[in-house]
């Protein structure tokens, strides 16, 4: 015997409640969109080019109102912290590039610097500095160099 949360609403029926539970409901879909799947993706496809306005209203509406979320999102699938860790990181920073010591207000100027081989976050640049970095692909020793280049011009 299932509980009646188990099931999801349905106002055509008397009982206002669906017949099939979520569970079995949701592996009924997934069969029928395994069978069907080039009849789905027609459909699917059809329907975002019918209504592309109105997709894109949605979603510039739905990142308008999810942005923590989103930026939470991203920040755990591309670093593996969450946005109050990395809040937490550019407070430490007093809010100032790592690099130059600018301060950056915008957190949409925030880049997260990060080491490529293991992921760690090293801190957060301005753009400027996170160019830097990934234009010298992190190559300390390319760097040196051309601290030493501006150096001698310097000299001359």
């Amino acid at each position: 015997e299932k509980l009646l949360s188990e099931f999801s609403s349905d106002r055509r029926r008397d009982d206002g409640k669906r017949r099939c539970c979520k569970e079995c409901e949701g592996e009924s879909r997934r069969r029928y969109y395994q069978n069907n799947r080039d009849k789905e993706y027609n459909r699917k496809k059809e329907y975002c080019q019918k209504n592309k306005d109105k997709i894109s209203v949605n979603q510039k509406e739905y990142r308008k109102a999810n942005k923590d979320r989103l930026r939470n999102t991203q920040l755990l699938y591309k670093y593996s912290i969450t946005h109050e860790e990395w809040l937490i990181i550019r407070e430490n920073q007093n809010h100032r590039c790592l690099i130059c010591k600018d301060l950056i207000e915008e957190i949409s100027k925030c880049h997260t610097d990060h080491d490529h081989s293991t992921g760690f976050v090293r801190g957060i640049l301005c753009c400027k500095c996170n160019h830097l970095l990934g234009n010298a692909n992190d190559d300390i020793e390319l760097l040196k160099e051309a601290i030493k280049y501006l150096e001698r011009e310097v000299q001359e």
